[in-house]
């Protein structure tokens, strides 16, 4: 395990500052953008998905319609083909057009029928109120005074719908064209005029169709386009512009016909659009105000552990730290050695210059200490005056014997504290595990008697060289 050799220093003024930092701040902010990008992600693809299933419902509404006047438009067809089959014979005579029609106007609002041999509309029914129509040539020019062009697929051979036409009477109809071909034996088919239907509008689209639009509150507007592409609106729920609506298509008489619709309150309600944003806004503002608490709480749960681990005079780690860690080293069997560092002549220190010039003594020592220690190695303070050094993996004795000769080569500098200067030494033993104890008071106990020895050795060693002194000053003094 690598241990940083760097000092901390560690107080209540400390632990208060460090509560809040710029990190804790950018984490947060962060975690406010991640947060706020996903729920507005998640609120737009909500949003985005009942949309799209409004527009299908839309659409289906809409072909529902679209059907129901389809298939009004093809029975009156049938109706005007069954009045073209028992009215007009083989060769193009007419017969009984009253009696026939008489059964199919008033109903599936037909509300007249007309033939137009050659495209010129020559019988009517009913003919009251509808005499203007006779002579009218359906190839040329318009019944009304603001009519619908004719549709594209104007195939003479093929039944078209045209309108909606305002009529002289006043009223607006829609017209249903259906060709009628004589064959009389020929190969070839021959066009022989038109059968006609006068359809009551805006009824016909209305009552079966379009109508349950307006009723399931949907704004819609019907349209198609002309020979040159430009719109032309056939039926509108209201004047406004419809601006985000959807196209349906329908083919009716081989004829594209085109709705525009959308609901009345858009495809989603704005109002509430903005509240849901306010709200993710809030919430995410509240769950970066947690997380930012609990970075907080964290970074000071970190700092008060370092607290305990950490001795506040020295910077190095505390006696509880070093005994957590040599346990946990112990069940783990792993081979390591312990230092036992005892500074001498602590007590006169203090007693002589006062405990401030011990403590800065102690914060010197245990400076040097640290720069004598290999990387993976520790210092920690487990006592007044005592120092510990916890040196892992060690492979032999000689690795403890080289920390302790840079430890005593590192205390050959004086200590100068402004006009104090201090030579101080330490006392220095070491254990090894499992070789010198299974637990920490034998490791410790046997370091100490080890230092206790080399403290006997360093006295006897000090004694024998101030007695060659002493000898020497008294050899020069008989030779004076």
């Amino acid at each position: 395990m690598k241990k940083s050799k760097k000092n901390i220093k560690l107080t209540k003024k400390t632990i208060a500052k460090t509560r809040i930092t710029k990190k804790m701040i950018f984490k947060a902010l962060l975690c406010f953008a991640i947060i706020f990008g996903i729920l507005n992600f998640t609120k737009h693809m909500v949003l985005q998905n009942q949309i799209n299933n409004k527009k299908k419902t839309a659409a289906y509404v809409s072909t529902i319609a679209f059907d129901q006047v389809s298939v009004d438009m093809q029975i009156i067809e049938t109706k005007i083909k069954s009045i073209i089959d028992f009215s007009i014979d083989s060769k193009g005579n007419i017969a009984d057009f009253e009696r026939i029609a008489t059964t199919k106007v008033g109903n599936d609002y037909v509300s007249c029928v007309a033939l137009a041999p050659d495209g010129i509309i020559q019988y009517t029914y009913p003919i009251i109120g509808n005499e203007f129509l006779v002579g009218y040539d359906l190839h040329n020019g318009s019944i009304d005074v603001n009519n619908i062009d004719a549709p594209i697929n104007n195939n003479q051979d093929k039944s078209a719908i045209y309108g909606p036409y305002l009529f002289q009477n006043g009223k607006t109809y829609l017209i249903i064209k259906v060709p009628v071909l004589l064959h009389n034996g020929n190969p070839t088919a021959k066009l022989w005029g038109y059968a006609c239907a006068f359809i009551d509008f805006p009824k016909s689209l209305t009552e079966n169709g379009f109508h349950s639009l307006i009723e399931q509150k949907y704004n819609y507007k019907l349209y198609r386009n002309d020979i040159n592409n430009k719109e032309k609106i056939i039926l509108s729920s209201h004047d406004k512009d419809i601006e985000q609506g959807i196209i349906i298509q329908r083919v009716i008489f081989n004829e594209t016909w085109n709705v525009l619709i959308e609901p009345n309150n858009g495809w989603y309600n704005k109002n509430r659009y903005c509240l849901e944003s306010i709200i993710t806004l809030i919430i995410s503002i509240l769950i970066s105000i947690v997380i930012f608490d609990y970075l907080r709480l964290k970074e000071t749960g970190k700092i008060l552990t370092r607290f305990v681990n950490i001795d506040m005079l020295t910077g190095v780690f505390s006696r509880k730290y070093f005994y957590d860690y040599v346990e946990a080293e112990i069940r783990r069997n792993k081979r390591f050695g312990v230092c036992y560092i005892d500074v001498d002549n602590f007590k006169e220190v203090n007693d002589h210059y006062g405990h401030e010039i011990g403590d800065i003594l102690l914060l010197e020592i245990g400076k040097r200490i640290q720069e004598c220690i290999r990387n993976n190695d520790f210092v920690s303070r487990i006592g007044g005056d005592e120092f510990v050094i916890f040196i892992n993996d060690i492979e032999d004795e000689f690795a403890g014997e080289l920390i302790l000769k840079r430890i005593r080569n590192a205390m050959d500098k004086p200590f100068e504290f402004k006009n104090i200067i201090l030579q101080n030494s330490l006392s220095v033993g070491y254990s090894l595990f499992p070789k010198d104890g299974s637990n920490i008071e034998e490791l410790i106990h046997n370091a100490d008697r080890y230092m206790y020895k080399m403290k006997l050795k360093n006295h006897r060693d000090i004694h024998i060289k101030h007695m060659i002194k002493h000898s020497k000053m008294n050899h020069v003094k008989i030779n004076d």
